[in-house]
């Protein structure tokens, strides 16, 4: 975690190796893990100026192009990285890392079942290899192969048992396969390294509501930082605190979800039900017609304005939305 003497370390190692390519491309995976995708490109680019045929070196560029032209919109950038991967699979068709870098242009691409397919080549090529099958149950998550991503992801740890996005992924697949006490324990253990990922302290609060265990949820929302809070995480707490039959922090929650998430029709939907019994049921259908007149052709939206139609007695207007809805 201290990266100023990181820096320092590597930045020596590359001065007192000046020509060693190795040096240089370890340089540019650190750069890159933190961003720094300029000087990334150009310790890859030292190392192939060191040894022009250094396929590592040849592929790293072409990881970092790709990160240059989809984030910072790099013109020619993925083009580029293209073409050097091209090259490398034109004379080593199985070379694992060629493989890896080609599924990542093709779902840059949109194209997730040739990644897949250039994924499970690569692992054909080299079946003990960690960071191919975790990238591979990553794109079978993707495409909802949710059993096959569970396996690949499982073989990756087995193999790898530091690789901490496989964990992160792993919890996810275990969420959406309803194995709520594994998508915990995966859940956890990525946590205890990467604590600020509000979306995993989601998925294991998620998993602890499906088990019954609301004062858990809550303490596992609540150790998110005020200021990380997005309008899921404030609206997950929102629902822990109705669970607990405590309406009045419920609906402090629900409406700092609103704020952020104003058109959402389950936060609208739990306000009503909660602001129905305080006699506060104006605010909500007020709330309802601004959220239909941004979205006037939210089926989910003319649905709670038939809800409130019925429970203020006008069921002219409730058939008439809920037709509309349907």
């Amino acid at each position: 975690g201290n990266k100023v003497q990181a820096d320092e370390l590597l930045e020596k190692s590359a001065e007192a190796r000046p020509d060693d390519p190795d040096v240089h491309l370890v340089l540019s995976s650190y750069r890159a893990r933190n961003g720094d995708y300029e000087g990334a490109l150009a310790a890859a680019e030292k190392a192939l100026e060191l040894d022009p045929d250094h396929k590592t070196a040849k592929l790293r560029k072409a990881e970092v192009l790709l990160e240059l032209g989809l984030k910072d919109e790099r013109e020619g950038a993925v083009e580029e990285a293209r073409a050097i991967v091209d090259g490398v699979l034109a004379s080593e068709p199985s070379d694992p890392w060629a493989l890896m870098a080609d599924a990542k242009l093709k779902l840059s691409a949109g194209q997730v079942a040739a990644a897949a397919a250039a994924l499970r080549a690569g692992v054909d090529a080299r079946p003990n290899w960690a960071q191919g099958r975790y990238m591979l149950g990553a794109v079978m998550t993707v495409q909802q192969d949710y059993s096959g991503a569970r396996s690949e992801l499982a073989r990756a740890l087995e193999i790898d048992a530091g690789l901490l996005d496989a964990k992160g992924v792993l919890a996810q697949v275990h969420f959406k396969l309803g194995e709520w006490t594994y998508c915990i324990e995966r859940g956890r253990e990525y946590l205890r390294e990467k604590p600020e990922d509000g979306k995993i302290h989601l998925l294991v609060a998620q998993s602890l509501l499906r088990l019954g265990n609301l004062e858990e949820a809550q303490e596992e929302l609540e150790a998110i930082p005020e200021e990380n809070r997005d309008g899921e995480i404030l609206y997950a707490l929102g629902r822990i605190q109705m669970g607990r039959r405590n309406p009045e922090a419920a609906r402090e929650y629900l409406l700092a979800a609103y704020e952020l998430m104003p058109g959402n029709p389950e936060i609208l939907q739990n306000l009503i039900a909660i602001e129905r019994r305080q006699g506060l049921l104006e605010e909500s259908k007020a709330r309802v017609e601004a959220a239909l007149e941004a979205e006037p052709e939210n089926g989910k939206l003319h649905q709670l304005a038939g809800v409130l139609a019925m429970i203020e007695g006008r069921p002219d207007d409730a058939e008439a939305s809920l037709r509309k809805a349907i």
